[in-house]
């Protein structure tokens, strides 16, 4: 409180407590498979926007998360699909071929109807591919999707029974080229079997390449994104193996699996990889992937607790980074299976950052790590940071270090990218985890007049509060206060002029008064108190007197709440109470002064940076500031070393009076603050 009279007072400060520093950490993750509306299976197919599985009599729609979109039924029977010219193609058990409109996701009209048990179907030369059976011999057959009155054509003699061992059961390998001038076909159901090419550039099928496989049938087959390769799941195998498309010989590379490898799918839209489905007899994985071309590198190994993943199975998303995969779980359902697959980098690509560290804060974390050992073939031109929750932030070549608000309380890790002009690195191994902090942050303010009663200040009545009146203020966007982010408020509360017994409570606008009392006093008395208020409707603390008085009130700091707390900076740490100056003694912690403080006399002590342990950058420390002694009536201001004296006061006095307050004091210049 402001005055005219000012006297000598002695004074004892002792610290509470430092706001300024650190905190702790921890993490895990799973999926929950997605149950199907069937037991059986047919296959799936992914799109840029859409997953297709086919099974029982319907055709399920998802999207790319797995959730139902649509259900087509009447598809009797539905087996194979292909997508082609924003159709969707669907071979069917009572021998049509459906049209399914991808943009509307509706049937329009059968492409042909009347085939006898149509298999497989594939895009290749300009035609639509599928197989007949033609007297118990399974054919190749061809269809002009573009035809005025489309038909299917047979072809005999292609496949046989001795030599490509296709004529008892076939199949078309997945390439997703747009429409290349050749078909992988291998047979089924037969040992020894065999993988096929079967050229149709020229409208004909004509099979010019054939491996055998003595010991088994391949499950599936997939064409590598370059074109040159192809490969297999073959089970009781070592692995997917890896075939030469220019001469269809195994080219020594095997992508490990356990023994039954059933399903697999390509991509080289991030780098090339490849997804396998595995029909565990023994182990434990259910999913693989590899960096095609490396088999050293498994980027995903995948267990679903499940014996069976389907034949034919699996598929990834377009960009490369999704797998999906049907599974038969032990009840008797089908279910589906989302797994994540990362970025494999270019040719040219820097190798990860590393020793990536993660440092907590409030609702964020503070993300630092290494450059790459390797920058690549070009320097890097940025980085890219991800926490496990999806939080990401993309940072300049030139800094190693970002701050990623708006994390929830839960354990997070975060890896880090690095990117140059020839393409992005691998994720860096994991940070430590670490556990943001809910709440928010204190920030200290120089002591500001908010309202006075006496004067009219804030815009008040000059007058005194009657009894039983309450007085709503609006201390967001006043006094160094923001408008907005803020979830309470430190005010040093001061009644004077009383004339009775009373009490005055503080609480937030809103909600309903509250019992508890902040200050009380007795006539005469004018009485000081620091009070930590929550900010209500509008931003507004509502001031309740039982008896008349003037109303002072000070600010002294706000804290945020989730959209500007990041930092531990304002984290309250605690201390037990210590004896930090006394004027009545020299002080042993800081040499202070051993006299009284003079009428008008400022007096510096130093606080942070020292002594006690408190850190040289604690941005405000919590003090008792206890006067005793006073020969007159007068006031203490404490306020940060170097900066202009407040006319807010924390503690007022009358002459042979020893009082106490509590004062959450901003730290100044060099670790410092004043007393006057």
């Amino acid at each position: 409180m402001g005055g005219k009279v000012r006297a000598v007072a002695l004074i004892a400060v002792s610290l509470m407590a430092a706001i300024g520093f650190a905190g702790t950490p921890h993490a895990a993750h799973a999926a929950s498979p997605i149950t199907l509306p069937f037991t059986g299976f047919g296959r799936i197919l992914v799109d840029p926007t859409h997953v297709f599985i086919t099974g029982g009599d319907s055709v399920l729609v998802l999207d790319l998360s797995g959730n139902l979109v649509k259900t087509i039924t009447g598809e009797t029977g539905a087996s194979a699909m292909v997508e082609q010219g924003g159709i969707l193609y669907v071979s069917l058990g009572t021998g049509a071929i459906d049209r399914i409109d991808i943009a509307s996701l509706s049937e329009t009209s059968p492409l042909v109807t009347g085939l006898l048990q149509p298999g497989d179907l594939a895009y290749a030369g300009g035609l639509l591919w599928t197989t007949v059976n033609d007297a118990g011999s399974i054919e190749p057959a061809s269809i002009d999707v573009t035809a005025q009155t489309p038909s299917a054509h047979a072809y005999d003699n292609v496949f046989d029974y001795n030599t490509n061992y296709l004529a008892n059961c076939a199949h078309y390998g997945t390439n997703h080229a747009g429409n290349p001038s050749y078909l992988i076909a291998f047979s089924c159901n037969t040992v020894p079997s065999s993988i096929d090419l079967i050229d149709v550039s020229s409208g004909s099928p004509l099979v010019t390449r054939t491996t055998t496989i003595s010991y088994n049938n391949a499950r599936d087959v997939a064409v590598n994104p370059d074109g040159t390769h192809f490969i297999a799941a073959i089970p009781n195998s070592a692995g997917f193996i890896e075939y030469n498309l220019s001469d269809f010989s195994a080219d020594g590379t095997v992508y490990a699996s356990d023994n039954f490898p059933v399903g697999i799918d390509t991509n080289g839209a991030t780098g090339a990889k490849m997804l396998g489905g595995i029909s565990r007899q023994v182990g434990t994985t259910d999913a693989t992937g590899y960096q095609i071309g490396d088999p050293t590198q498994v980027i995903l190994s995948a267990s679903f607790g499940t014996p069976q993943t389907f034949q034919r199975g699996a598929a990834l998303s377009g960009d490369g980074l999704t797998g999906y995969l049907v599974a038969y779980v032990p009840s008797s359902a089908s279910a589906l299976e989302i797994v994540s697959l990362p970025a494999i980098p270019a040719d040219g690509s820097p190798s990860p950052p590393t020793n990536v560290s993660a440092t907590v804060g409030v609702g964020a974390a503070i993300v630092t790590w290494n450059a790459p050992a390797d920058h690549g073939k070009s320097a890097i031109t940025g980085y890219k940071v991800q926490s496990s929750g999806g939080a990401i932030a993309n940072v300049d070549a030139n800094k190693f270090s970002v701050l990623i608000a708006g994390l929830s309380p839960v354990p997070h890790t975060f890896t880090v990218t690095a990117t140059n002009t020839n393409g992005t690195s691998a994720p860096s191994a994991p940070s430590n985890s670490v556990t943001p902090i809910a709440g928010g942050t204190f920030n200290p303010l120089t002591p500001k007049r908010l309202l006075d009663t006496r004067n009219g200040t804030g815009g008040v009545p000059v007058r005194r509060l009657g009894a039983g009146s309450t007085l709503g203020f609006q201390v967001a966007g006043h006094g160094g206060v923001p408008a907005t982010g803020v979830s309470a408020v430190v005010l040093n509360v001061t009644v004077t002029n009383t004339s009775g017994t009373g009490f005055l409570t503080a609480y937030p606008a809103g909600l309903s008064r509250p019992t508890a009392s902040n200050l009380n006093w007795t006539a005469g008395r004018t009485v000081p108190n620091l009070t930590q208020i929550a900010v209500g409707a509008g931003g507004k603390v509502n001031f309740y007197v039982s008896s008349p008085a003037n109303l002072i009130v000070d600010v002294e700091g706000w804290y945020g709440d989730s959209t500007d707390s990041y930092l531990v900076s304002g984290l309250y740490h605690s201390q037990g109470p210590q004896r930090w100056y006394d004027s009545r003694y020299i002080s042993t912690a800081n040499g202070g002064l051993h006299q009284p403080l003079a009428p008008g006399e400022t007096r510096t002590i130093q606080f942070a940076g020292g002594y006690f342990n408190i850190p040289g950058d604690t941005g405000a420390i919590v003090l008792n500031v206890t006067v005793t002694s006073p020969s007159k009536a007068g006031w203490i201001t404490v306020f940060p070393a170097g900066s202009p004296r407040p006319t807010a006061s924390n503690v007022n006095f009358l002459p042979g009076q020893a009082v106490a307050n509590r004062v959450i004091a901003r730290v100044g210049q060099g670790g410092q603050i004043s007393f006057f």
